[in-house]
């Protein structure tokens, strides 16, 4: 075989000595600018891993035939060093390991010599350089990441425990080019080198092992620290509330993922932060917000955080417990790195801070800054809030600012472009008000008053299930198939774009006593079209024949429930009653068909808790068009002298 062109030979010496001086020149123009500030760190001790790169090369050249690999080696100590230049903590931590990688080094220059050309030598080398790009890695992945300086204090012990174990695999590989240097056996040297593999195995495996069990106990603790159990809890039965009538009958709500705005924010760019999704009451935002999350939560390295607001669990609706909700979902996520649960921890827990707004509000601001993908250079971090106009104004306020604040984090242009981005966009679903309209006018909306088509489409799917096959008064009033597709077309036209009044209507029709079509067609024309109008005919046929007596309890039962703190289980308002009808002597508790009258607007849940159907019935409730005096400060006083 020809040997290689001297002038390739010499090309390469080129190169490398032009990275060499890169890096020396990079490492003393980095300590100038230090002792500009009165910041000298001695950058001068680098200077025995330069030699010991010089002495690593020689060696590596033979092993790579004659391939320029080290620049890969030397390249990057001069980004890292860059990058944490600013930070002199996170510099001197840096250089104390560069060191120690130096003192791996200083052994080649000794050996390389005799044993160039040996081909166990030469595995060694490899093995070498293998680690030494491990070092890297981890101290690049380490630094790449967004306002990574805010972790430092707490996420680099994490991180020495890392390096650690790579300075020791050094080490070990050290300790083996010495071995075999002093041997003769290549079976000695084999063992040697399985006995180095085993360790390197085990060691790593045990790694692993202490640092998920760590992440655990510190997950348990962080967790504990916001008491994010009740507000998890809290979530769960929202959503079982929200999914519980779609699961019954096959809600045709797909064709919202088709729709454009919302395609454009599904896209993973930075642009379409923000997506509004307004309706009237009862038009079914809740269950679309539902299935947006679980079409979201499909991909594995997807990060959605959720959060629904409800009338009938006031504490959902108050802001600690919602920035509790989405710090617990975001260090939960299996894609989020487990750093972000260390900095909590030493940050918040072992930092003895308490956990009000003014700790979590930028707790989660910062967790979201530093967020890095796992793999490639590019995530989206969404997050879906349903139910803002069951807050009052204030609230409205606060978690707009915080959402519009949050989706600003985008990469800044003086950023490098390796460096990995992470955008946050937001769904926000709930009706429309003059100050959201006002506050959401700059972003897109998805509106379901514009969606007229796609939304009877799917009350008509719903109507059609709950009069279908098996419908026993349909079947006494003798109604054929084409009748039962008049019938609903007609709810389905005459609930303009409400879920929540065909249902109703549904309800009605089952509990009143018809003697043919004709009766029934009359009914749903005679049915009062606003959800108000309709509770207050629903409350007028519960009152007429009532006593005033059972008026006051009916007011009571209805006061109990729609201002209660969490909702009450049935057992529970059955002895509100009790406790609250004056009596010094109770022989018992009212019987549990105390919600029956009023069974159309109330309903029981699966976990036995009372719940209004809808939050406009607790508003209907607390106005004066309920006729019954049924105001908020009313129900209040009737509550209490009960």
């Amino acid at each position: 075989m020809s040997s290689k062109p001297a002038t390739i030979s010499c090309a390469q010496g080129t190169v490398r000595d032009a990275f060499h001086d890169l890096e020396k020149d990079a490492a003393l123009k980095i300590e100038k600018q230090l002792a500009a500030k009165l910041l000298s760190r001695n950058m001068r001790r680098l200077d025995p891993l330069f030699k010991g790169l010089e002495a690593y090369h020689k060696p590596l050249e033979i092993l790579c035939n004659g391939t320029p690999y080290l620049p890969w080696i030397w390249a990057p100590i001069k980004l890292i060093l860059q990058i944490s230049a600013d930070y002199v903590e996170a510099l001197e931590e840096i250089l104390k390991a560069y060191s120690r990688v130096a003192e791996s080094l200083s052994r080649f220059d000794r050996l390389r010599v005799a044993f160039a050309q040996n081909a166990l030598f030469q595995q060694s080398l490899a093995n070498f350089l293998s680690h030494l790009v491990e070092f890297h890695k981890e101290a690049y992945r380490f630094l790449r990441r967004r306002s990574w300086q805010r972790l430092f204090s707490t996420s680099w012990n994490r991180f020495r425990r890392r390096f650690d174990h790579v300075i020791k695999e050094l080490d070990h590989q050290a300790d083996l080019v010495d071995r075999e240097a002093s041997s003769h056996s290549v079976t000695t040297v084999e063992s040697i080198r399985q006995s180095v593999h085993q360790w390197h195995t085990t060691n790593l495996e045990k790694m692993a092992q202490d640092e998920k069990q760590s992440t655990l106990r510190q997950f348990q603790s962080v967790m504990s620290w916001l008491k994010a159990d009740s507000v998890i809890s809290e979530q769960e039965n929202i959503v079982d509330a929200i999914t519980e009538e779609p699961l019954k009958y096959h809600n045709n709500s797909s064709w919202i993922l088709k729709s454009m705005p919302l395609l454009n924010w599904l896209q993973d760019r930075p642009d379409h932060p923000i997506i509004w999704l307004q309706g009237k009451a009862g038009s079914g935002k809740s269950v679309i917000a539902t299935q947006v999350t679980n079409f979201l939560s499909t991909g594995q390295d997807r990060i959605v955080i959720r959060h629904f607001c409800s009338y009938a669990h006031q504490e959902s609706l108050q802001y600690e417990r919602i920035l509790v909700s989405l710090i617990s979902q975001l260090l939960q996520h299996n894609d989020v790195d487990s750093d972000l649960v260390g900095f909590v921890y030493e940050d918040c827990v072992m930092g003895k801070k308490i956990a009000t707004f003014k700790t979590l509000e930028p707790l989660l601001i910062t967790l979201l800054q530093t967020i890095a993908p796992k793999v490639g250079n590019y995530s989206t971090v969404r997050l879906i809030l349903d139910g803002l106009d069951e807050c009052d104004q204030a609230r409205q306020g606060k978690l707009l600012s915080l959402i519009k604040k949050i989706v600003s984090f985008q990469p800044k242009a003086e950023e490098p472009a390796a460096l990995p981005a992470t955008t946050i966009k937001a769904f926000i679903s709930c009706r429309d008000s003059a100050y959201l309209t006002l506050s959401l006018k700059k972003f897109p909306t998805l509106s379901l008053y514009k969606k007229d088509r796609h939304v009877k489409a799917a009350i008509n799917a719903y109507a059609a299930q709950r009069l279908g096959e098996g419908n026993e008064k349909l079947t006494d009033w003798d109604f054929n198939s084409d009748e039962i597709s008049c019938l609903v077309s007609l709810i389905s036209e005459r609930s303009d774009g409400m879920f929540l009044w065909a249902r109703l209507v549904l309800d009605y029709l089952d509990i009143e006593i018809y003697y043919d079509k004709d009766e029934v067609y009359r009914a749903i024309e005679e049915i009062p079209s606003k959800l108000s109008d309709l509770y207050k005919r629903i409350l007028s046929k519960i009152t007429n024949d009532l006593e005033h007596q059972s008026m006051c309890r009916m007011a009571t039962s209805l006061a109990w429930i729609a201002f209660s703190h969490r909702p009450l289980r049935l057992c529970e308002l059955q002895s509100a009653l009790a406790f609250s009808s004056g009596k010094q002597e109770l022989s018992g508790v009212p019987p549990r068909r105390v919600i029956e009258p009023f069974k159309l607007l109330v309903e029981e849940k699966p976990d036995s808790t009372l719940a209004f159907i809808h939050f406009s019935v607790a508003e209907f409730l607390k106005g004066e068009a309920s006729g019954i005096g049924s105001t908020k400060g009313n129900l209040r006083q009737q509550m209490v002298k009960e």
